[in-house]
């Protein structure tokens, strides 16, 4: 499963309440009431028949029997709060909120009516205001599985990815059999083990997917993750398995089709790679991860026009992913200058330094004043992003810190990119940024490099023409033990960092760091591929 497919992002699951007065299995009431009658049901049989109907699924006759219920000026919290729900599935955001409103102005302490103004904040783009409301409902009833499962979705799409887990799982403990909520952990953890490259994290993950799918066999989602997984795991046999099993429960389901694709791919089966990722595309024709798929097979088939067509659309559809134009880039190059990717291929292999005068390559910047104040604004909006190596008194950005429309990491961005063309004579894509300050109370970064799946897909070798690169704002306290010298692998070499130092060197090259100074120390990471 490439870097793309991961990042693939669906629909996480919602769950929506809506009250009945009777449990399942327990209705005694034969009334059937036709509204277009000139008889006058009481209050109580046209509630009891519209709960009756909903609860059975009937959606269109008790929308009519909830709308005659209004509409007879009866008051009742939960038919607000049940034709709030209908009215959300149908679109009618508005009317929506302020029928659930209603039913919270009619009882404020009917949790369910909180936990459902929260999905339709959700669904608004209000996830503040979601947030407060699903932890309304939680105060109000705090073994509602449903309410902290929703508050978990809300936690995730904020970026608060620890607190969405602790959500996650304290739905699960209060209902073990949860099926939405074990999947929904488990797209969590897929994403940590994705940062992390962990593969304890990713059967974490499959634990998850895989407890979904025992309450749920035909959970299409959870079969293709589990799938996915598999391939990232290395056991494509069974992989394959679960990805037909997934098409075979949601044959319109297009992800199973690309990580067949992908599975195919790392097969060496070319051909039926290239079909899945046609099915795929034919299913959704708006999915660029699948388009960038099918571009890298096509480039893998050395078939150069058709993957420089399906670079072009997968950028057309999702222009923010940087990859999409570095392998558009190789592959307009290829095709003008005619390379065989063999030959290509050896050109890169056989330049050890890829480029560099040395590696690393040291260069100098002046760090402006401005330019740290606007990394210590940017950085405090979250803690470390999780799932880098990143331990102790640690923060930083996002991974897109240069895009940022800021003038000081405009500026920033085009110096760099000047220096490296000027040092390497090639274009320079910026593929991630971002900022790492390490605090006083010290901290630092694991041994790890900034090489992803998609960087070591075979031929393509994206690794070799790969870059890192760190940028030393401040260097805090070097009077102490661990002053946060940069240590590089193979070979073995330590470099104390001085403020305005620029470091770049090969993005598969190991390294660490370790920091236990009485000052802050910032730095500006970025991950650049020379082309």
């Amino acid at each position: 499963m490439t870097e793309g497919t991961r990042n693939h992002k669906q629909a996480e699951f919602e769950v929506k309440t809506f009250a009945v007065p009777f449990a399942a299995g327990e209705i005694k009431s034969n009334i059937i009431i036709n509204t277009h009658t000139p008889t006058n049901p009481s209050k109580e049989q046209i509630i009891n028949q519209a709960f009756k109907l909903h609860s059975e699924g009937n959606i269109s006759e008790a929308l009519k029997y909830y709308k005659h219920f209004i509409e007879q000026g009866f008051k009742d919290e939960r038919v607000f709060s049940n034709y709030g729900v209908i009215l959300n599935d149908l679109g009618k955001l508005q009317d929506s909120e302020l029928c659930t409103r209603k039913a919270i102005e009619l009882n404020p302490n009917f949790a369910d009516a909180h936990s459902n103004l929260g999905n339709i904040l959700k669904d608004s783009g209000k996830l503040q205001e979601a947030e407060i409301s699903y932890r309304k409902a939680i105060e109000l009833k705090p073994n509602f599985a449903e309410a902290h499962f929703n508050l978990g979705n809300i936690l995730k799409d904020s970026g608060k990815l620890q607190e969405a887990e602790i959500s996650y799982r304290k739905a699960i403990e209060l209902k073990p059999n949860f099926a939405e909520s074990h999947s929904n952990l488990g797209k969590l953890m897929l994403d940590k083990a994705i940062q992390l490259e962990d593969r304890n994290q990713y059967q974490i993950s499959l634990n998850s997917f895989i407890k979904a799918i025992k309450i749920n066999p035909n959970n299409s989602i959870a079969l293709s993750k589990i799938g996915s997984i598999l391939i990232e795991l290395k056991q494509l046999k069974k992989a394959e398995e679960y990805l037909i099993k997934a098409i075979k429960s949601d044959p319109y389901l297009f992800e199973p089709h690309i990580n067949l694709g992908i599975l195919y791919r790392e097969q060496g089966k070319l051909n039926k790679s290239e079909k899945s990722l046609k099915e795929a595309i034919n299913y959704n024709h708006n999915s660029g991860e699948s388009f960038f798929q099918l571009g890298i097979t096509n480039f893998l088939l050395n078939d150069i026009d058709a993957a420089i067509i399906n670079f072009k659309t997968a950028h057309q559809i999702n222009p923010q992913k940087k990859l999409i134009q570095v392998l558009l880039r190789i592959s307009e190059k290829r095709s003008k200058e005619k390379v065989d990717l063999s030959n290509l291929n050896m050109i890169i292999k056989g330049e050890k330094d890829q480029g560099l005068v040395n590696n690393p390559l040291i260069l100098k910047r002046e760090v402006e004043n401005d330019l740290l104040k606007t990394i210590y604004k940017i950085s405090n909006i979250s803690h470390i992003r999780g799932g880098d190596p990143s331990f102790g008194d640690a923060q930083g950005s996002n991974y897109n810190l240069l895009d940022n429309k800021i003038d000081i990491l405009k500026l920033l961005e085009k110096d760099l990119i000047h220096l490296l063309k000027k040092n390497l004579q090639r274009d320079i894509f910026i593929h991630t940024s971002f900022s790492s300050i390490l605090g006083k109370t010290g901290g630092g970064l694991n041994k790890h490099n900034h090489i992803t799946i998609l960087d070591k897909i075979p031929s393509l070798k994206l690794s070799q023409q790969k870059f890192s690169l760190v940028y030393y704002l401040s260097v805090g306290d070097q009077n102490c033990s661990e002053p946060g010298t940069l240590k590089l692998y193979e070979p073995e070499i330590e470099i104390l960092p001085y403020k305005g130092m620029i470091i770049t060197f090969p993005a598969d090259r190991y390294h660490s760091i370790k920091y236990n100074g009485t000052k802050d120390r910032a730095t500006i990471v970025v991950n650049y591929y020379a082309i």
